[in-house]
Parts: C-alpha cells; structure tokens; sequence
C-alpha cells in the first residue's frame, strides 16, 4: 500500500488511532507550512519550527529541512536560531529540494538548555512550503 501522509492520517482516525489535528484540506499539519506571501500578512522572519534541547550532549546538530519556492518569484531565505543567535542560513532557489544543514554547537555546551528555531524570509512573491524532516544531536 502506499498513501500520502494526509490518506494515512485519515485511514488512522477513521479507525480510532490517535492522531495530531488538522488536514490536509485546511494546512494545520503540526511542522508543516504553506505561506502565500502576498496574502499571508506574515511578517518577515517568521518561526517554521521550534524546539529545545535538553542537554547538549553531542557537539553537532543536525537538521534535515525540505523547502523552496512552490509558486511565483518568491525566493525564500531560512535562517537557524539558537538561544536567539542566527547560526546558520541558507536561501531555497529554483523549487523544493532537501537541505541538509551541519551546525557546530561546541561554543554552546556550557548551557543545559538550548531553544532552536528555523525562520523565513523572503523577496519577490508566491508561495513557500517548508517542512522539517529532523534535528537532532550527533557527534560528528
């Protein structure tokens, strides 16, 4: 069987398995955006994603992003955030693609917490889809 992320959410529900709110009819996936941004009214430097890490452990963080440009001549800028410090961006041109982002953590290990956020910015105008695929902590 193969079924899209939204024709299993739907099959799971209808069968009383738990599953997060929203549909693929009204974009309410959880980590998932759709941005029109002419009619968004979304200010620039919008959070896509945000979580935290409890310790860091390991001195790299890897996230794994699928984005881009899905219509008109917007050129979407993502930008990765730790404890409010721009550590990393990277611009999505010419359609959707995987970005795989490597981030050196080490001048942040004294901390316990740490608040990680991916942000976008744009120039021209259409629409952005972004997902993240996963972050997390690896040693190398």
């Amino acid at each position: 069987m193969d079924l899209y992320e939204y024709q299993a959410k739907d099959l799971f529900a209808a069968h009383g398995v738990p599953v997060l709110p929203g549909t693929a009819g009204n974009g309410a996936f959880v980590n998932y955006w759709s941005i029109n941004t002419a009619a968004s009214g979304m200010a620039q430097g919008v959070a896509l994603w945000s979580g935290e890490i409890p310790l860091v452990s390991h001195p790299w963080l890897s996230l794994e992003f699928f984005g881009g440009q899905s219509s008109g001549t917007v050129v979407p800028t993502y930008t990765l955030w730790i404890q409010g410090v721009q550590v990393d961006s990277w611009t999505a041109t010419g359609g959707f693609g995987w970005n795989n982002r490597l981030v050196n953590l080490t001048a942040y290990k004294h901390l316990t917490r740490q608040f990680v956020e991916v942000r976008v910015n744009w120039t021209g105008s259409g629409q952005i889809a972004a997902q993240i695929g996963s972050c997390f902590l690896r040693q190398s």
